[in-house]
């Protein structure tokens, strides 16, 4: 049996289907419908199936894709944020939360943050099988709405959640009550990093992505009071999923996918075919050689253009486990007129150190594996187009949302150092003046990184 790997996952095949693998998943037939490989598209070269797999039948409109949902696009559509949630992603202040518990909701919830099981290191796919049967019943309030229906969990890696001073939390409204919304979202996660005296990373990086042109979730700070203690500052990240793609799509009824792997819209069709293809072409195609037939086939599945400028974007920090880096912290969404776009995600990881390997990481650095289906970065300097298209836009983005950054950095660290000098959990992390040599550390890399491209890039 051949595989492909993506990230910490596998595509693999059972028996002669591709299908895949992924967090202790068995194996689930693709469609039948997707039983021949990835043919040529539109008269391109066909690419060769796994273990004789005879190809995936192209994409190119001639063949059905059970995964493919028909486009109705809205001929009204102007793409913005629904009025009820601005208030919660409100940029220009603190926003003040609410979360409450009923009567022992609070001891099941803390019962699962401080389980000893979840820091032992290797849990994280333990907790990813099991966290669906870990919510709680909470109530959430915000600008004096309340939503009593809300369910609540613990979030972020669990190997880190016994040295936490206070929790990350994941809350839902349509747990139980499946058309339940709260300021028209259908989740909310509030997330502190231990590690960054500055909680500003997530917002600056999807700042700079929306600036950009990209669709990003929205980003803001918020302060928590919990059953009516204070809980000091988090950053609330807007959730990837139908609500989202109805603010930025005129056709909100795609498959959407995480990672590149798990679909998380549409679920009740269980075909993965769309996806499959992408990544098989990908995967497939080996590095050198002129790839003109994957470009043709790769150009008919994807915009491309609007793929090379979110790793374009990834790549100006750079990111560490994103799109551009052969990972899987971002979201594809296959818009029903037939082409994927990507949407980033997870970026607090950028700006992690001055020092020279952390700043002076090459454009196409990749390090993953040949037959991978996350190596595009690795593609895209053998493409001479698509280099183009990259490091225009890389150049572009450098030189105007990267370096508006430093500004956006001060001023909210301005914002933020009165509120946190009263943060209980932050104190205990963090001295008096860790929040400004943070903030001034990630102006110095934004001046470092700045240097570096414009030598890499010989512009």
């Amino acid at each position: 049996m051949s595989q492909h790997v993506i990230g910490r996952n596998r595509i693999v095949t059972c028996g002669a289907v591709v299908t895949w693998l992924f967090s202790g998943w068995g194996c689930v037939d693709a469609p039948p419908s997707v039983d021949n490989g990835v043919a040529g598209v539109d008269g391109a070269d066909g690419v060769d199936g796994v273990d004789g797999v005879d190809g995936v039948d192209g994409l190119d409109g001639g063949t059905s894709c059970e995964a493919i949902v028909p486009p109705n696009p809205d001929p009204d559509f102007v793409a913005g944020p629904k009025a009820a949630s601005l208030a919660i992603f409100d940029a220009t202040r603190l926003v003040p939360i609410a979360i409450d518990f009923p009567e022992g909701e609070w001891a099941l919830f803390e019962s699962t943050w401080k389980d000893p099981k979840w820091s032992q290191p290797g849990v994280d796919e333990a907790w990813e099988a099991s966290k669906s049967s870990a919510w709680v019943r909470c109530s959430v309030t915000v600008e004096g709405e309340t939503y009593a229906d809300a369910a609540c969990r613990p979030r972020g890696s669990p190997e880190g959640w016994a040295k936490e001073k206070k929790p990350q939390i994941r809350m839902k409204f349509n747990e139980w009550n499946k058309d339940g919304r709260f300021r028209g979202l259908r989740s909310l996660s509030l997330e502190y990093q231990r590690r960054d005296a500055a909680p500003v990373r997530d917002f600056v990086a999807m700042r700079l992505m929306a600036d950009a042109g990209v669709p990003a979730p929205r980003v803001s700070h918020m302060r928590l009071t919990l059953d009516g203690l204070d809980r000091g500052v988090y950053q609330a990240i807007e959730p990837v999923d139908h609500e989202f793609l109805e603010d930025h799509f005129p056709d909100a009824n795609g498959n959407l996918y995480e990672g590149g792997y798990l679909k998380k819209t549409n679920e009740e069709n269980p075909s993965l075919c769309d996806m499959v293809a992408v990544n098989d072409l990908v995967a497939l195609e080996p590095l050198g050689g002129s790839h003109e037939a994957f470009v043709a086939a790769f150009t008919n599945l994807v915009d491309v253009d609007q793929v090379l400028r979110v790793m374009a974007a990834e790549s100006v920090f750079p990111t560490g486990d994103n799109l551009s880096n052969g990972s899987t912290n971002f979201f594809y969404y296959a818009r029903p007129d037939g082409r994927f776009v990507a949407i980033p995600w997870d970026l607090d990881g950028v700006l992690q150190g001055e020092e020279d390997n952390m700043v002076e990481v090459p454009p196409y650095a990749y390090d993953g594996p040949a037959d991978a289906s996350v190596k595009l970065i690795a593609l895209v300097p053998e493409v001479p187009t698509w280099r183009a298209v990259f490091e225009d836009a890389l150049v572009e983005i450098r030189d105007g949302q990267f370096a508006d950054l430093a500004d956006w950095v001060e001023a909210r660290c301005a914002m933020l150092a009165p509120e946190l000098e009263t943060d209980e959990a932050w104190l205990a992390e963090h001295d008096a003046s860790a929040l400004q040599d943070d903030c001034a550390s990630i102006v110095r890399q934004v001046e470092k990184r700045t240097a570096y491209l414009k030598t890499a890039l010989g512009r």
